[in-house]
């Protein structure tokens, strides 16, 4: 009996560490979310102003590729 109140312990013991590092997991891969979302916004943010800055050369008529 002894044995198997050891083994139910050892099983109990597993069964949290696995819980714990599947918690783990789970919050290190929203933190890459989180950081990957970021990243898209700057992104967004650049190519938002490349596109404005070409938006207002067009309107110059190009004069940066004719001098």
């Amino acid at each position: 009996m002894t044995i198997a109140v050891l083994l139910l312990v050892l099983y109990c013991i597993v069964l949290s560490l696995l819980f714990v590092l599947a918690f783990h997991r789970a919050s290190c891969s929203r933190m890459d979310r989180i950081m990957a979302q970021e990243e898209l916004r700057r992104i967004k943010a650049e190519l938002k102003t490349l596109h404005n800055w070409l938006n207002d050369r067009d309107d110059t008529g190009g004069s940066d590729a004719q001098s």
